[in-house]
């Protein structure tokens, strides 16, 4: 899912922030933030706009949105980064 975003997570290593959107959507994990970051994802790919979310989402402003992405992001670009290099390993596995 191409949510038109170049931005990248600088970690150990580099991974893009549409591979941690992707885990952050798929995948189930501990969110204590408040911030339901997969509602606010799903609605950007279903078209959107940024003000609309974080009017659904009783944000301030689109600033506070993208903040609040980004620090999801962060918080999980390293899990993020594992369960896309073991689903590369499994594909690899699966066409063997």
């Amino acid at each position: 899912m191409n949510l038109g975003l170049d931005q990248v997570i600088n970690q150990d290593e580099d991974i893009t922030a549409d591979i941690v959107d992707k885990f952050l959507i798929q995948e189930k994990y501990e969110n204590e933030s408040g911030f339901n970051v997969r509602q606010a994802l799903l609605k950007i790919s279903d078209g959107f706009t940024f003000d609309d979310i974080a009017k659904d989402m009783k944000l301030k402003n689109t600033t506070e949105l993208v903040k609040k992405l980004n620090e999801a992001r962060m918080q999980y670009a390293p899990m993020a980064r594992v369960w896309f290099e073991e689903s590369n390993k499994q594909r690899k596995i699966l066409t063997i």
